[in-house]
Protein backbone atom coordinates (compact mmCIF):
# COMPACT_ATOMS: atom_id res chain seq x y z
CA UNK A 1 0.00 0.00 0.00
CA UNK A 2 1.54 3.37 -0.78
CA UNK A 3 1.93 5.75 1.97
CA UNK A 4 0.66 9.28 1.79
CA UNK A 5 1.50 12.35 4.11
CA UNK A 6 -0.84 13.46 6.50
CA UNK A 7 0.16 16.97 8.32
CA UNK A 8 -0.75 17.96 11.77
CA UNK A 9 -0.20 21.24 13.78
CA UNK A 10 -0.81 20.88 17.24
CA UNK A 11 0.01 23.50 20.11
CA UNK A 12 3.79 23.29 22.17
CA UNK A 13 1.65 21.05 24.96
CA UNK A 14 -0.16 18.70 22.52
CA UNK A 15 2.79 17.98 20.97
CA UNK A 16 5.05 17.13 23.63
CA UNK A 17 2.09 14.79 25.01
CA UNK A 18 2.30 12.71 22.08
CA UNK A 19 6.33 12.41 22.07
CA UNK A 20 6.08 11.68 25.72
CA UNK A 21 3.31 8.68 25.14
CA UNK A 22 5.10 7.59 21.82
CA UNK A 23 8.45 7.24 24.07
CA UNK A 24 6.44 5.59 26.46
CA UNK A 25 5.04 2.85 24.01
CA UNK A 26 8.83 2.53 22.43
CA UNK A 27 6.77 3.93 19.17
CA UNK A 28 7.87 6.34 16.45
CA UNK A 29 5.53 10.04 16.66
CA UNK A 30 3.68 8.80 13.52
CA UNK A 31 2.98 5.06 14.92
CA UNK A 32 1.92 6.19 17.71
CA UNK A 33 -0.30 8.79 15.43
CA UNK A 34 -1.37 6.38 13.05
CA UNK A 35 -2.52 3.79 15.95
CA UNK A 36 -4.58 6.58 17.60
CA UNK A 37 -6.37 7.50 14.29
CA UNK A 38 -7.06 4.02 13.35
CA UNK A 39 -7.99 3.05 16.84
CA UNK A 40 -10.28 6.81 16.34
CA UNK A 41 -11.91 5.32 12.97
CA UNK A 42 -12.44 2.02 14.18
CA UNK A 43 -15.21 3.80 17.08
CA UNK A 44 -16.68 6.04 14.57
CA UNK A 45 -17.46 2.66 12.58
CA UNK A 46 -18.96 1.42 15.61
CA UNK A 47 -20.98 3.79 16.52
CA UNK A 48 -22.32 4.06 12.97
CA UNK A 49 -22.84 0.30 12.84
CA UNK A 50 -24.70 0.61 15.82
CA UNK A 51 -26.84 3.39 13.78
CA UNK A 52 -25.84 5.45 17.25
CA UNK A 53 -27.29 8.62 17.46
CA UNK A 54 -25.38 11.62 19.48
CA UNK A 55 -27.73 14.70 20.27
CA UNK A 56 -26.45 17.90 18.57
CA UNK A 57 -28.27 20.03 21.15
CA UNK A 58 -28.53 17.94 24.55
CA UNK A 59 -30.17 20.58 26.51
CA UNK A 60 -33.25 21.11 24.44
CA UNK A 61 -35.41 19.32 26.82
CA UNK A 62 -34.47 20.46 29.85
CA UNK A 63 -34.58 24.42 28.34
CA UNK A 64 -38.64 23.19 26.97
CA UNK A 65 -39.24 21.90 30.83
CA UNK A 66 -38.83 18.18 30.04
CA UNK A 67 -36.84 16.37 31.92
CA UNK A 68 -35.62 12.50 31.22
CA UNK A 69 -36.37 12.71 27.51
CA UNK A 70 -34.53 11.24 24.54
CA UNK A 71 -33.39 13.45 21.77
CA UNK A 72 -33.43 11.09 18.69
CA UNK A 73 -31.81 11.57 15.12
CA UNK A 74 -35.46 13.42 14.29
CA UNK A 75 -35.84 16.14 17.01
CA UNK A 76 -37.37 16.12 20.39
CA UNK A 77 -41.10 17.66 20.00
CA UNK A 78 -42.49 18.04 23.24
CA UNK A 79 -46.61 17.27 23.39
CA UNK A 80 -48.84 19.27 21.39
CA UNK A 81 -45.79 20.93 19.72
CA UNK A 82 -44.45 19.06 16.03
CA UNK A 83 -42.32 19.53 13.36
CA UNK A 84 -41.95 23.15 12.15
CA UNK A 85 -43.63 24.68 14.77
CA UNK A 86 -41.85 26.58 17.31
CA UNK A 87 -41.81 27.28 21.22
Amino acid sequence: MERQRIQVYANTEIKRRVELAAAKHNMSVTEYCLAAIQQQLNDDELLEEAHVTIAVNPTLPARLGVKDSPVSSQGYFPPGLGAGQTV
